[in-house]
């Protein structure tokens, strides 16, 4: 679970709890390998982590990189990363949540037609698990 796993197939979302700059690089290097050359980047990396490498990585597929956070208070996560991100170039949406962040990155993805990787420490990790199974749940009970 969290290494290049598959969450839904359309759009294709991908799940990697990647968090520095070589996880991304080997991320990449399988998407390329798919013959995936763009893909949309949600990045849930705090502060005291890479995120800048693991953004620097992926800026060469990324169609969009998009930031998020964990609501878990051991971590940190300011908008100094997206000031960072930005002041190296590499253009970067912000969100303030993990649902945010799935749901611009899934509705880029289907209009650009290109797969989402979620990328993140363990505590989004969780959170994007969470999202998935309410999101079924939900699914089940309109059904």
């Amino acid at each position: 679970h969290g290494r290049m796993e598959i969450l839904s197939k359309k759009p294709l979302v991908v799940l990697d709890a990647s968090i520095n700059r070589e996880n991304c690089r080997q991320v990449k290097d399988i998407f390329k390998s798919m013959n995936l050359s763009k893909i949309i980047a949600v990045i849930g990396i705090p502060d005291d982590k890479d995120y800048l490498g693991a953004a620097k990585e992926l800026q060469e597929i990324a169609e969009d990189i998009i930031l998020t956070k964990s609501q878990n208070p051991h971590y940190h996560f300011s908008f100094f990363l997206k000031e960072t991100l930005e002041g190296e170039g590499i253009r970067v949406v912000a969100t303030e949540n993990v649902a945010e962040a799935i749901e611009l990155a899934c509705r880029l993805a289907k209009e650009k037609d290109v797969p989402v990787c979620l990328l993140g420490t363990t505590s989004v990790v969780s959170e994007i698990y969470a999202f998935y199974k309410n999101r079924e749940r939900e699914s089940k009970e309109l059904q």
